[in-house]
């Protein structure tokens, strides 16, 4: 049920904002039992396993949600997000790119493409996410 899921992915973001992990992600996983194909749900509980450090677990439920809605901006800044934390900055300004693509005025993004940039000694290119941001 559509709505009883939105209810709960609701609830989940509340809890997760909260620090409330164990809750968010019991939230998030009943959200996605009523409707499976809820991006936000997805990328919800995938914040909440990358607040717990469950790097892989968080970047499928990206994936996930990005094989669903390929050009959610959001959903690409938590993946590339996840990816920095892995070590793998390129990846994560591939992402970033597309999410900029999106919301082009993205301050989060911006600024993380632009933190990303300057570790990899592209100073030109980072000093100008960081004035757009």
């Amino acid at each position: 049920d559509p709505g009883s899921s939105s209810l709960l992915r609701r609830r989940g973001e509340k809890r997760r904002k909260l620090g409330d992990f164990a809750n968010a992600l019991a939230d998030f996983d009943a959200s996605l039992r009523a409707d499976p194909r809820c991006v936000l749900a997805l990328a919800g509980r995938g914040s909440v396993r990358r607040s717990q450090g469950k790097l892989n677990e968080a970047l499928a439920d990206f994936n996930a949600a990005l094989a669903l809605q390929p050009s959610n901006a959001q959903v690409l800044l938590g993946r590339a997000s996840v990816l920095k934390d892995q070590g793998k900055p390129r990846e994560a300004i591939s992402d970033l790119d597309a999410a900029i693509s999106q919301e082009p005025r993205n301050a989060f993004a911006l600024q993380l493409r632009g933190e990303l940039r300057r570790k990899l000694g592209e100073h030109v290119a980072s000093v100008a996410d960081f004035d757009n941001a």
